[in-house]
């Protein structure tokens, strides 16, 4: 009986029908695994995704869009996918690490004769971090690139950062390098953050204006040598449980808003992708620290520690607050002095 190895986020894992899984954005941990599937054998999802296939081993693949689409695809594959997105264990005929460290991402395109310039943005921006001093073991590269089967001229690239150790180190890196005369990264103006938004339907409470406002500074979206790129910026196994939120009071009536103001105290937790953690302390109180859970993706990375904040958040108890896409938003109202 084959042992199936303890995973991290992003990891990339093969079924035995051919269709690739990457793990959860907190799923830390041994089978059964929690996935979604992303690409699936053409032959069996004979589906194009903006016009374009991917191959990998030499076969040919369709990548699965949308969150429906990937929903619904488990659902018809009830042998393979339960309790939505979990792997039966049997399925599973190997997994391939996105940890820099633990695959040979470095070493392959070390070797290729012509490298895409899709492979080379990511090999040199993930390069640049390792020689200012992050940590090669909190870097990651997942999707296409991870499984040697980027579109040149279509595919952009996904790094993955483990903890905020890490992600606080590649922020000032980042921030420093794009800085630079004629550097090869670059940050999309407020312009072309708005055009982002409505070009890829961002889910948020978050107008236009309100998005494109802080998105520029953001450093999990860039371009690196003309290639978009995205940073998924993910949790520590021991930092999953910090953002594990309470459950909500039974005298709390749902749904129960509040709009405040609130000055960022803690920014540790705040720059995770998927779901982030604000510690704050509201303007008028009695210096008393909340703690504002954040599933909207578009409200995380928003400000720097004792910078002033306008959250609408969803009450849980006495010491939390909870921000849902499209249900409450968190924005900054003035920088630190």
């Amino acid at each position: 009986m084959t042992v199936l190895p303890s995973i991290s986020p992003f990891d990339a894992i093969k079924l035995k029908d051919s269709t690739y899984c990457f793990a959860h954005h907190d799923f830390w941990g041994g089978a059964p695994y929690f996935a979604r599937p992303k690409y699936v054998p053409t032959v069996r999802y004979p589906h194009d995704f903006m016009g374009h296939y991917w191959t990998y081993e030499g076969v040919q693949y369709s990548r699965l869009g949308d969150s429906e689409t990937v929903r619904n695809y488990m659902g018809i594959n009830p042998s393979v996918f339960y309790n939505d997105g979990y792997i039966q264990p049997e399925q599973i005929e190997r997994v391939i690490p996105a940890r820099i460290t633990m695959n040979d991402f470095l070493e392959f395109t070390r070797k290729l004769d012509d490298v895409s310039l899709e492979r080379k943005a990511a090999y040199d921006l993930i390069n640049h971090l390792v020689e200012e001093g992050v940590n090669p073991a909190a870097i990651g590269i997942t999707g296409s690139m991870l499984l040697k089967g980027e579109v040149r001229g279509f595919s952009d690239f996904d790094l993955v950062l483990y903890g905020a150790e890490a992600i606080g180190k590649s922020e000032k890196i980042l921030r420093s390098l794009s800085a630079v005369p004629n550097s090869p990264l670059y940050y999309r103006t407020k312009e072309e953050a708005k055009k982002f938004y409505h070009k890829y339907s961002v889910l948020t409470d978050l107008s236009d204006e309100e998005f494109a406002d802080t998105f520029p500074g953001k450093v999990s979206q860039g371009i690196m040598i003309g290639i978009p790129f995205s940073i998924f910026q993910v949790p520590t196994a021991e930092e999953v449980k910090i953002l594990s939120e309470p459950k909500k009071l039974n005298n709390i009536q749902s749904p129960e808003r509040e709009i405040f103001n609130a000055i960022l105290e803690n920014d540790s937790y705040s720059k995770f992708t998927y779901k982030a953690l604000y510690q704050v302390k509201k303007t008028e109180n009695d210096g008393k620290i909340y703690n504002i859970f954040c599933y909207d993706r578009a409200c995380t990375e928003q400000a720097q520690k004792g910078e002033t904040l306008l959250i609408d958040a969803e009450k849980l108890d006495e010491n939390s607050y909870i921000v849902y896409a499209q249900a409450g938003f968190i924005k900054p109202l003035a920088k630190k002095v």
